[in-house]
């Protein structure tokens, strides 16, 4: 269903200065259509993901020392999520409830 800012985006090719925010901008131009667009983003998200797993990899080997020291179990979960275009994929996360917890 289309919200009244895309029906006339849609109908007049043109969007009212008071439909305009930054969502609307970021939505346009994250588009899935653009292919050069989405590389772009992809490589980014790596290298940024790069970068902040680089500085803050201190903070998760402490992480995981006090996962490990305030019980058994594995210290990372693995869990499968399902991503864009329906597409399966593998989530990786610290462990934050003791093992077996909801039982």
């Amino acid at each position: 269903m289309l919200n009244k800012g895309a029906f006339i985006e849609l109908f007049f090719r043109e969007v009212p200065l008071s439909y305009s925010n930054l969502y609307w901008h970021t939505d346009a131009f994250f588009s899935p259509t653009k292919g050069a667009v989405s590389l772009i983003k992809r490589i980014l998200d790596l290298l940024i993901g790069s970068i902040a797993l680089l500085i803050l990899s201190p903070i998760f080997i402490l992480v995981v020392l006090l996962i490990k020291l305030d019980s058994k179990g594995p210290i990372i979960l693995k869990q499968q999520r399902v991503g864009f275009l329906g597409q399966p994929f593998t989530l990786y996360k610290f462990r934050s409830m003791h093992q077996d917890a909801e039982k």
